[in-house]
């Protein structure tokens, strides 16, 4: 193992390894903020229902970003994380596996009881079925819960989830200055 270490402003090494570049601070700063408007987006277009395809994508959107954030973060480091920081982390990391999981298991769940709706129609009326008869099974099982069944629901568990999750990182990026000059070291 190597013993050089390199300390600058713009860049630190150590015993082979790099813990900062400055300008990586830059791109976790805007994928941050990116990050945020795709989660504000995913909630936003899951309220009216002509944007609910929408949804899926900013979700996703929103799921990466997280993800690039993470990992620029690891390149910004002079001294470790702060003990709040590694709070917030933990707590969004639990809540977007936790919504992430609920919404995966409803799906599932969604698909496996249209599926066996659709065999029933196979099996009574031995004709193929239009794209739009399939969107009006759809319909049919959404209306055919109750409120409470959509309160307490899987869904409604991952759109708490997530909105927890979106939180951790809209407070975190609207306390971070964009426009300060970062320092290695």
């Amino acid at each position: 193992m190597s013993s050089d270490l390199t300390l600058s402003y713009d860049f630190t090494a150590a015993y082979d390894g790099v813990s900062c570049i400055k300008e990586v601070y830059y791109l976790h700063v805007l994928m941050a903020y990116i990050t945020t408007a795709l989660g504000l987006a995913a909630i936003i277009t899951r309220i009216p229902r002509k944007y609910n395809t929408l949804h899926k994508y900013f979700g996703r959107g929103f799921l990466l970003g997280l993800l690039w954030t993470a990992a620029t973060s690891t390149l910004i480091s002079n001294t470790g994380l702060p003990r709040p920081i590694i709070i917030f982390l933990l707590l969004m990391f639990i809540f977007l596996t936790m919504g992430f999981a609920a919404i995966t298991v409803e799906q599932t769940r969604f698909h496996h009881t249209l599926k066996n709706r659709v065999d029933q129609h196979f099996k009574q009326n031995k004709h193929d079925m239009t794209v739009s008869q399939v969107e009006g099974m759809i319909a049919e099982m959404e209306d055919e819960l109750s409120w409470k069944q959509r309160f307490f629901s899987l869904k409604a568990l991952h759109g708490g989830c997530m909105i927890v999750a979106w939180y951790q990182m809209f407070g975190r990026a609207a306390v971070t200055n964009p426009f300060i000059e970062y320092k290695c070291w």
